[in-house]
């Protein structure tokens, strides 16, 4: 995560699959926001969908969260520009419970300094489902801060905490894709694997790693996610990962 993707359509879609998820339960969230430096680049700058009504299919995404998007208006000046991280820990998007982490991991990082930076992670995120967001998902092998291992999705959920981490498309079709998830999640010795996918502009998928403990509120609140607004107002918003 970027300081400079705040806001973006992106984030929309992330912040309300994670409010959805986690209303009227009680599971206690975490954030680590896998934080990079801003690169200059024009990546995450896609705000027009706080501004434009004219686009229907925005108009109609924005009414999946309004109390979301009034908040995100906010950060972003009414989509004029991007917001900080800090400011969406401060902003009330998620309950007053959330823990962060947002120690800086750079993009280039050292075996040893990535280790002390994932262990403090560890130590700092009581609570029962952590959220993974690194900029380009997750890896077996990249050491880049761009990426979440999956030796630290391992950990996490040793620790006894479910995970939701970004996955980020690559080349291969939904189908190797959904291929991957239950070969990774075998793999780790995950039984309760799950994945939705953001298709607004540009897709993103999010897999679900439960709890044996947190499985069946898990699964209700997926099912009510599918039935929603965001899977089910015409334009499709998201969907099931197969």
């Amino acid at each position: 995560m970027k300081n400079q993707y705040v806001g973006d359509v992106g984030d929309f879609g992330k912040y309300g699959l994670l409010r959805f998820l986690i209303e009227g339960t009680n599971l206690k969230l975490g954030v680590n926001w896998y934080l990079t430096q801003d690169d200059g680049t024009n990546d995450g700058k896609y705000l027009q969908y706080l501004r434009d009504n004219h686009n229907s299919c925005d108009a109609e995404l924005l009414k999946c969260d309004s109390k979301l998007a009034e908040i995100l208006k906010k950060i972003t000046h009414d989509g004029q520009k991007n917001g900080t991280i800090r400011e969406i820990e401060r902003s009330g998007i998620f309950p007053s419970s959330t823990i962060y982490y947002n120690a800086l991991l750079g993009e280039k990082v050292s075996h040893e300094k990535r280790d002390e930076w994932f262990k403090k992670s560890l130590e700092e995120l009581k609570c029962d489902i952590v959220f993974a967001d690194p900029d380009n998902g997750l890896s077996d092998t990249e050491t880049s801060g761009k990426h979440m291992l999956y030796s630290e999705i391992k950990e996490y959920y040793k620790s006894g905490k479910s995970v939701i981490a970004y996955y980020h498309f690559d080349r291969t079709s939904e189908e190797e894709r959904g291929h991957k998830l239950q070969e990774k999640s075998k793999l780790l010795g995950i039984e309760n694997y799950y994945g939705l996918r953001f298709h607004r502009y540009s897709a993103r998928d999010y897999w679900i790693f439960a709890q044996p403990r947190h499985r069946d509120i898990i699964v209700e609140r997926i099912s009510a996610f599918v039935k929603s607004k965001w899977c089910n107002d015409g334009y499709g918003h998201f969907s099931r990962v197969q």
